[in-house]
């Protein structure tokens, strides 16, 4: 089990997430579940503020 900050980009934005890597032994692959979503980056640089 792996925590880490995930950044996808769409349509020109950043989208922020973490997630959480575990391998499952019954499908014999990693699997990826998304703990929480932030949005974009820059709205939540703007929340900092």
């Amino acid at each position: 089990m792996a925590y880490f900050l995930k950044k996808c980009t769409k349509k020109g934005r950043v989208y922020l997430s973490i997630v959480n890597g575990y391998h499952d032994p019954n499908k014999g692959y990693t699997v990826q579940e998304t703990y929480q979503s932030f949005g974009t980056g820059s709205k939540l640089m703007k929340s900092q503020n």
